[in-house]
């Protein structure tokens, strides 16, 4: 089946777009008919987007064979959105394969290492990225006429609320901070796919806050400062 509705380049876009601020996207080969799909950070080889000589959609990593073949996606399928999060699952898939063998049985002090390994690495990544996520949160939850008025937004400022699980960062109420002075209160939006509101989370709960503390983040340079 081939894909003719939508490019390839494209589809690497929108699915780089599902995947989060982390991901960016841009079209392969001399003729720019596939898409390449990586990680910022490079901690990932990246997922090529391409189409077979049977004319089926596939996405390859970095392996001899490919992750998938989409071979029921149909080449008259309008919805980019339908078949970027098709692609967008695969890889995410492939990402939550566990890189090294874990067969058991392992010891309990093992186990207490490899989690406490897994956490450290969580928390470091959720510090790196968290900017980022944020802004692209806040990016999209102003108006352009909000953006046009005041320019680039500089920093956000998020409270706390109590959940089942704990005090964490409250992404409904956050304030934005321009370079003119002005601030406004935006709640983040949390479109399928976005990690910003887990990331928030997680480094909540991993900083241990509790009611009355506030977290400023700075977008440029990326910062994180939690204050009582």
């Amino acid at each position: 089946m081939t894909i003719t509705v939508f490019t390839l380049p494209a589809l690497a876009t929108a699915t780089a777009g599902i995947l989060g601020h982390d991901w960016d996207a841009a079209p392969v080969g001399p003729w720019e008919v596939s898409g390449f799909i990586s990680h910022r950070d490079s901690k990932h080889n990246g997922f090529l987007v391409a189409v077979n000589s049977d004319g089926d959609l596939y996405v390859q990593g970095d392996g001899p064979d490919p992750l998938a073949v989409l071979q029921d996606v149909s080449p008259y399928e309008e919805n980019l959105t339908y078949v970027a999060e098709r692609v967008a699952s695969v890889i995410v898939d492939s990402l939550q394969q566990v890189p090294v063998e874990l067969d058991g049985p392992l010891s309990y002090e093992t186990l207490e290492a490899i989690r406490r390994e897994a956490d450290r690495l969580m928390t470091e990544h959720t510090e790196h990225v968290l900017p980022r996520h944020v802004l692209g949160a806040v990016t999209a939850a102003l108006s352009g006429e909000q953006r046009t008025a005041h320019g680039a937004p500089q920093s956000a400022v998020l409270g706390t609320i109590e959940q089942d699980e704990g005090d964490v960062w409250h992404a409904d109420q956050t304030e934005v901070r321009f370079a003119d002075g002005t601030t406004v209160t935006v709640s983040l939006p949390h479109p399928y796919g976005d990690p910003c509101r887990n990331h928030l989370v997680r480094h909540a709960l991993a900083s241990g806050i509790c009611d009355g503390d506030t977290l400023t983040v700075t977008f440029d340079p990326p910062a994180l400062d939690i204050s009582n």
